[in-house]
């Protein structure tokens, strides 16, 4: 009798096991093909994530970075992109709250993706057809000037008065106008690069553009001091300065 209770016991246990393998065998599915679907999603929208990673991350000008805008960001996606595409693939999204070892999965493969697409793309330039608005225009140039070291500061949307980036560097203070067009630029933006320098408190104005500039800007330009770039002199722009 005692035997066949240890074996009836034993079965019992045997059967325990089985149940819990076979919910962690479920459980590790599932987890493999939501970062699955996480891996693809990110890769699908790198190009916009990364614009949108380089628009959030900001650098206040004192060594400092706010981060939290893009974490806000990266739950979002993940919250209405990458989940309602697992969803629409017929898989189970629940238990995938803030916090949650799941969800910090999911996290950690979205800027593993990202990271491995930067790593693709490398210091390869600027190319017009990338850009995809002139605030991203001056994101791309402000990340120019901080990979050479310059600390750089971006001035709000409204109220800028004329200014889009400030870059200091070795006691040095630049005023920035960035343009990107599909023609020749003009006098008004050497015009507003000028007048922004005393509002500013800058040492030099600079207008930056992918475009070429028109004779009469060049001219105006020589007459007050302000440099007339295109985006690729940026990891230059000390030695311009210093020709200048």
């Amino acid at each position: 009798m005692v035997g066949g209770w240890a074996e009836a016991a034993g079965a019992g246990g045997a059967l325990v096991v089985a149940a819990v393998a076979g919910r962690n065998w479920v459980s590790l599915r599932r987890r493999s093909r939501l970062l699955a679907v996480a891996r693809d999603v990110t890769a699908r929208y790198a190009r916009l994530l990364t614009v949108k990673r380089q628009q959030l991350v900001i650098h206040d000008g004192y060594g400092n970075y706010q981060l939290q805008p893009w974490i806000d960001h990266i739950d979002y996606f993940i919250e209405n992109v990458v989940l309602r595409e697992a969803r629409d693939r017929g898989l189970d999204t629940r238990g995938m709250g803030r916090g949650t070892p799941t969800r910090s999965r999911l996290i950690r493969t979205l800027l593993a993706t990202l990271r491995e697409g930067d790593d693709a793309v490398g210091s390869a330039p600027i190319r017009d057809a990338d850009i995809i608005s002139g605030e991203h225009y001056e994101t791309l140039c402000r990340n120019l000037l901080q990979a050479q070291g310059w600390q750089v500061e971006t001035t709000p949307v409204t109220g800028d008065q004329g200014a889009d980036l400030i870059a200091d560097a070795e006691g040095c203070r630049v005023v920035i106008q960035c343009k990107f067009y599909s023609k020749p630029v003009g006098n008004k933006a050497v015009q507003e690069a000028h007048a922004a320098v005393g509002f500013h408190a800058g040492d030099r104005a600079a207008v930056v553009s992918n475009a070429s500039f028109t004779r009469s800007a060049k001219q105006l330009a020589a007459a007050n001091g302000v440099l007339l770039l295109h985006h690729d002199q940026l990891a230059d722009l000390g030695q311009l300065l210093r020709r200048a």
